[in-house]
């Protein structure tokens, strides 16, 4: 775990104490969860990966056509030319 230090203005301070009590927590995990809740719409809303986010299957069809195309015929193929 890693300490910080932050200089928040009055306002915004006060707005997470008062956050940070609503939801029974301390202000290193609301601040821990505000992370993690932008994280999650930031994947959400990330337009390439958006792109494929109903279709995995096609990025399967993407992956293995570029394996193809670079002379792997398969997974233990590919597993050797990383680890090498």
């Amino acid at each position: 775990m890693e300490k910080i230090e932050l200089e928040l203005d009055r306002l915004t301070f006060e707005r997470a104490k008062t956050l940070a009590i609503v939801n029974q927590s301390t202000l290193s995990e609301l601040i821990s969860h505000v992370i993690e809740h932008l994280a999650e719409v930031q994947e959400k809303n990330d337009p390439l990966m958006g792109l494929y986010a109903d279709g995995p299957e096609i990025v399967d069809e993407i992956v293995a056509e570029a394996m193809e195309k670079r002379g792997c015929t398969g997974t233990d193929e590919l597993i050797r030319k990383v680890s090498t």
